[in-house]
């Protein structure tokens, strides 16, 4: 009974979370930019979101929390969302993506840049 407990609230943590996340991502702000998060969570880390993180900065020339000087562009870093079975993820303009390679975001950013 204790697991389940334990995992329920982990659960609820990463669900909250991932809530907060979306909710304050200050779209108003950020209206004419993309926004690109990446997760930094345990599972995503070990499935190689930190490739992909690199991936974009280098692109993107910037890093983490900064946006591109035309600002186009936004990195963010963004805690565990939860299934974690379904890692690495990434949010690109407040839509989760699940299992993305840095080959598949590679294609998205390319999209992106080119519009």
């Amino acid at each position: 009974m204790c697991i389940l407990k334990d995992n329920f609230k982990i659960i609820i943590i990463a669900l909250y979370q991932n809530i907060y996340y979306i909710i304050n991502m200050d779209k108003e702000k950020y209206k004419e930019t993309n926004v690109i998060g990446i997760c930094v969570g345990e599972t995503c880390s070990s499935k190689n979101s930190d490739d992909i993180l690199l991936m974009v900065t280098t692109i993107l020339g910037v890093g983490p929390g900064e946006t591109t000087p035309d600002k186009r562009f936004r990195v963010e870093t963004v805690p565990c969302m939860g299934k974690c079975n379904s890692a690495p993820k990434v949010v690109v303009n407040g839509e989760v993506l699940v299992m993305q390679t840095a080959e598949d975001l590679g294609v998205i950013l390319s999209d992106l840049l080119n519009s």
